[in-house]
């Protein structure tokens, strides 16, 4: 961890001058479905089915290599379980750190970014808000200072319910109390998306 740590810094233009920038960015792309659980026991979890997805991104370089965006997708698709079926709008929306790996005056600019936020989940699944979180990267490409194109991929499971683990995992040496582990149930999903990039300095 350490090691990859270092070369994202080394990578990373140097945070010397700042310089600060504005992107909105609409896409378009394709999210990968998922399976959604109430519980262990769930009698009839969901398959959600892959599906287009729309939404856009507003981001803020408050530095030259690395800003803050505000993301909203949109996701219609449909739901299918052994008692029933129906519709799922699912509605993400986050805050990312978005790193930039080269000079803001390169045309071609790979980026990382990480973050977290929600999925508002409506229609077959009833009405539900969950912690969702996200993490990806992609190339940004500019034909001129303020035009470019934009290509990303990202995982972003969002959080349904958690399970307690066996107390053998409660086991800690020397510590009076150590929080009750619990095992984490996502909805797993992951997602291409393309657009325009329009950026203001």
């Amino acid at each position: 961890m350490k090691l990859l740590a270092w070369i994202v810094l080394g990578a990373m233009p140097p945070l010397a001058s700042p310089q600060s920038s504005f992107e909105i960015q609409p896409f378009a792309g394709y999210r990968f479905g998922g399976t959604m659980k109430t519980s262990d026991n769930d009698p009839s979890p969901i398959k959600v089915g892959s599906s287009p997805v729309v939404g856009a991104t507003f981001t803020y370089g408050f530095h030259k290599s690395c800003g803050l965006e505000f993301l909203w997708s949109h996701q219609s698709t449909s739901g299918i379980s052994t008692i029933r079926r129906g519709d799922i709008r699912l509605d993400q929306f986050l805050v990312h750190l978005v790193l930039d790996m080269r000079e803001p005056e390169k045309r071609l600019q790979p980026f990382l970014l990480g973050g977290a936020g929600a999925t508002h989940a409506s229609g077959a699944t009833s009405i539900s808000t969950k912690i969702a979180w996200s993490a990806g990267g992609g190339i940004k490409y500019f034909v001129s200072r303020h035009f470019g194109f934009r290509l990303q991929g990202r995982y972003a499971p969002t959080e349904l319910y958690s399970t307690p683990l066996p107390d053998s995992y409660s086991y800690c040496p020397g510590i009076t109390y150590c929080g009750d582990p619990k095992k984490q149930h996502d909805l797993s999903q992951g997602e291409i998306t393309a657009g325009w990039v329009f950026r203001f300095r």
